[in-house]
């Protein structure tokens, strides 16, 4: 009876291995990981060095270093692990986050680098030396670009219409944006003492341009992200929480703008400004990890009238149609 039958070989067992749940990872979920691990191992060691005993300065120090710095390059995490192919279906997101956490990675090495900078000019009287403005405005359009750049990636995922309230809302932003940076700079004008040099003026017009550009591109982000909440993309959730955290922070940067130079009667909004923006990267960190975006999400329904095509019928093994 047992005739034709061959027995099939047993399996060998499989040597040690990493944990499916990691090898079915984007490698990019790891790169974005480890530099997340590299900038808090460096806020950490910056700042047990900087502060020996523990008080409220130094956990809003740590705060203020940490938490920006780590949820910059978590933002890459989490998009990765919801969306492994999101280099090919969000590809301008990728880079607006990415740019996130360059910037952030970027901070780490701004003492060394402000050093070598100066260095460069050993006759300098004053620390903001061409160099270092350069690098200054350098860092200020790493950030402009990471705010367009994911504002334009999020735009990209959108697949519902556009809500009637976008384009006033962001008529409102810019005006907003606009007077925020007029604000600042008359401000900080009436501090310069005597007849102020061209060079002065020149960096406090490039200050002007700048903070105004940046300003901009966040109100373009606040833009794209409330008005995904308000059209309905989906996941619902996680653009209700963009939306929240990106207007949290372009009004810290309007808050701080407006208050700028203006000293000490003013100095709670500005601590109360801070605080709120460290819950916004939290907020916004959160969203990514709710799902934000969802590219393709969108249903496509088929019409009544249209025709549909029928499933292939199943056949049995041995009947006269197989």
């Amino acid at each position: 009876m047992n005739d034709g039958i061959t027995e099939r070989p047993i399996p060998e067992a499989r040597g040690p291995h990493l944990p499916d749940v990691l090898t079915r990872q984007s490698i990019w979920v790891f790169v974005f990981g480890l530099v997340a691990v590299f900038i808090l191992w460096s806020v950490w060691r910056r700042w047990t060095a900087q502060y020996p005993i523990v008080d409220m300065n130094a956990v809003s120090a740590l705060l203020f270093g940490l938490i920006p710095g780590v949820v910059a390059p978590l933002f890459g995490v989490a998009l990765f692990a919801r969306h492994r192919d999101a280099r090919r279906t969000v590809p301008l997101l990728v880079f607006g986050v990415a740019l996130f956490a360059f910037a952030e990675l970027l901070e780490v090495f701004d003492g060394a680098i402000f050093e070598a900078l100066i260095a460069f000019t050993p006759e300098a009287v004053s620390p903001a030396t061409p160099a270092v403005v350069a690098f200054g405005v350098f860092t200020a359009l790493l950030g402009m670009f990471a705010a367009l750049y994911t504002g334009a990636g999020l735009s990209s995922a959108r697949r519902q219409e556009r809500s009637a309230a976008e384009r006033p809302l962001m008529f409102w932003l810019v005006a907003l944006g606009v007077v925020s940076a007029v604000v600042s700079i008359a401000s900080i004008v009436p501090l310069l003492t005597g007849t102020p040099a061209p060079a002065d003026l020149l960096q406090l017009a490039i200050s002007f341009v700048v903070s105004l550009l940046v300003t901009l591109a966040w109100a373009y982000l606040v833009t794209v992200t409330v008005g995904g909440w308000l059209s309905g993309e989906v996941p619902r959730r996680a653009w209700a929480m963009a939306g929240i955290a990106t207007t949290l922070l372009f009004a810290v940067r309007l808050a701080i703008g407006a208050v700028l130079g203006t000293g000490e009667p003013w100095i709670t909004i500005v601590n109360v400004a801070s605080y709120a923006s460290l819950v916004a990267w939290v907020l916004l960190l959160v969203a990514f990890w709710l799902g934000l975006p969802s590219p393709g999400a969108a249903v496509v329904e088929t019409s009544a009238d249209e025709p549909t095509v029928d499933p292939q019928e199943a056949t049995l093994p041995g009947s006269a149609a197989g």
